[in-house]
């Protein structure tokens, strides 16, 4: 909430100039123009509660949740989701041209610079604000009331000339741009690690939900119209399966491994097909390096993330891997998964709990059919057994026993 008697960044006073910035604002833009860590700002940009050098240092920006939660027409490239973040992040911080409210200017090598890029193609430039000028976005799509969720155009008008780019804004994405109320704090240093398609969404998605833990069970048809496009689905994302090889796990190895907060996904199926997909998130990079010995073994902090993903918190995970051998624990992981995936069976409620019995019980070693038989009942101390596995045991029984009658008859003859 702006104090009475200020005029916000990019707004004109009464005058009609562009008001100046105070020093804590003037500070932090310098810092990011003269920083190239800063040089990849991969989402949309605020100023607000700018806390001095802590925020100046480490990067911090907060962006509209309406904005976070978009859904684009078509899939966009890395380079285009780049610029556009530049160009937005350039409206927000700077004062329109005199002549509109709508429109602003940046320097030709100022995009390059933020792009990290010494090229001086300005036909390849101009091609890609081209094609952004045709791109559809929709925001606010996670809300059931608020913005329409109609489809518009970020940016109706752009011209490039005398190394100098001026563009317009669509007006309802300027008033998200300063919407303070409702926003995520972004890391700008760990975006601009950030390479895969589906990446920066998703670390937009999993920032948004740091503070709460997880997200709700969302469709996945509808993460994926987040993370790739809502329209014009590319034939590798309209079904599960490919869409969860090619952008989803990507974008969660590359979130995981380049950044400082963790990403895992949850499945929940219906007729043995995923439908919805829960996000977890949480600040426990340095946890895991932690309880994986202190050492940054890709390794353990695989099986760290493996374990987690089953169910086990930070804290558990840590006892388990202290008491056995990695190779237990793979052991008794690939046991559970299968377990898991055996769905003519009753649906496990306790996965790590689970897990914990397989590798106290050793139940790794033995044969893992999970269908009938002795394998049911490596199960009976995990699970009650259903009506049919129950009759199916004494079927065996009575089977076994009147096989050894038999054969004990044979014998006496």
């Amino acid at each position: 909430m702006q104090d009475k008697g200020k005029t916000p960044p990019g707004r004109k006073g009464s005058t009609g100039q562009a008001q100046r910035p105070d020093s804590s604002e003037r500070l932090l833009d310098d810092q990011i123009e003269d920083d190239p860590a800063f040089g990849l700002p991969n989402f949309f940009l605020s100023t607000k509660k700018v806390r001095g050098a802590n925020n100046a240092k480490g990067g911090r920006f907060q962006k509209s949740n309406a904005l976070v939660h978009n859904n684009p027409q078509i899939a966009m490239t890395v380079m285009q989701q780049k610029l556009i973040n530049i160009l937005l992040r350039n409206a927000q911080q700077n004062a329109s041209i005199p002549e509109s409210d709508v429109r602003w200017k940046i320097s030709f090598a100022e995009m390059t610079a933020q792009l990290g890029i010494t090229t001086r193609n300005v036909t390849h430039i101009e091609k890609t604000i081209n094609q952004m000028m045709s791109i559809k976005v929709r925001w606010n799509v996670m809300e059931g009331k608020g913005l329409a969720k109609n489809f518009a155009v970020v940016f109706p008008y752009a011209k490039l000339e005398q190394g100098q780019m001026t563009y317009e804004v669509q007006s309802q994405v300027i008033e998200l741009l300063r919407d303070y109320q409702s926003y995520t704090s972004l890391n700008l240093r760990e975006i601009s690690k950030l390479s895969k398609m589906s990446s920066i969404p998703l670390y937009e998605m999993a920032s948004r939900y740091l503070n709460i833990g997880a997200s709700r069970w969302i469709e996945w048809e509808q993460l994926r119209d987040m993370l790739v496009s809502a329209d014009n689905i590319p034939k590798s994302a309209q079904t599960w399966i490919p869409f969860n090889n090619r952008y989803l796990k990507p974008a969660i190895e590359d979130i995981n491994a380049l950044t400082d907060i963790l990403v895992r996904v949850e499945y929940k199926k219906a007729n043995r097909k995923i439908t919805h997909v829960k996000i977890f998130v949480s600040k426990n990079k340095n946890e895991i390096d932690n309880v994986a010995g202190k050492s940054k073994s890709a390794d353990k902090f695989e099986m760290q993330g493996e374990l987690l993903a089953i169910g086990f918190r930070e804290k558990s995970a840590s006892i388990l891997m202290s008491q056995y051998s990695m190779e237990e624990i793979k052991l008794a992981i690939s046991f559970t998964k299968k377990r898991l995936e055996a769905t003519h069976l009753k649906a496990l409620l306790h996965p790590d709990r689970y897990l914990s019995n397989v590798l106290k019980n050793k139940l790794y070693l033995e044969p893992a059919s999970f269908t009938t038989g002795q394998t049911i009942d490596l199960f009976k101390t995990f699970s009650t057994p259903t009506a049919h596995q129950a009759a199916t045991k004494t079927k065996i029984r009575a089977g076994s026993r009147w096989l050894n009658s038999l054969i004990c008859r044979e014998r006496m003859t």
